[in-house]
C-alpha cells in the first residue's frame, strides 16, 4: 500500500502539474485533453462543494478564480 500512496501522489502532482501549464502557456497537455479537462472540472467541482457544504451541478459549474485560495482559507480557517 505504501508504493501506491507514492505513486499516487505523484501522478496526482504530474497531473496538476500538467493542467497549471495548460493554462499558463495555453500548449495543450497531451492526448484525451476532453477527458483530462472534464476531470480536472470534477476535482474543481469538489473543491467548490467542500467550500459550500451541498452538491455542485456539473452542467452550470464555472469556478471562481480564487477557488484555490478559498479552499485553502475554509480548510486552514
Amino acid at each position: 500500500m505504501d508504493g501506491w500512496r507514492e505513486e499516487n501522489i505523484r501522478a496526482q502532482a504530474a497531473f496538476h502539474r500538467t493542467m497549471l501549464d495548460w493554462l499558463e502557456t495555453g500548449k495543450p497537455a497531451g492526448t484525451h485533453l476532453g477527458q483530462s479537462l472534464h476531470e480536472w472540472k470534477v476535482v474543481l467541482a469538489l473543491y467548490q462543494s467542500a467550500i459550500e457544504h451541498c452538491v455542485v451541478p456539473m452542467d452550470r459549474f464555472d469556478p471562481a478564480d480564487d477557488l484555490p485560495g478559498e479552499l485553502r482559507r475554509v480548510l486552514v480557517g
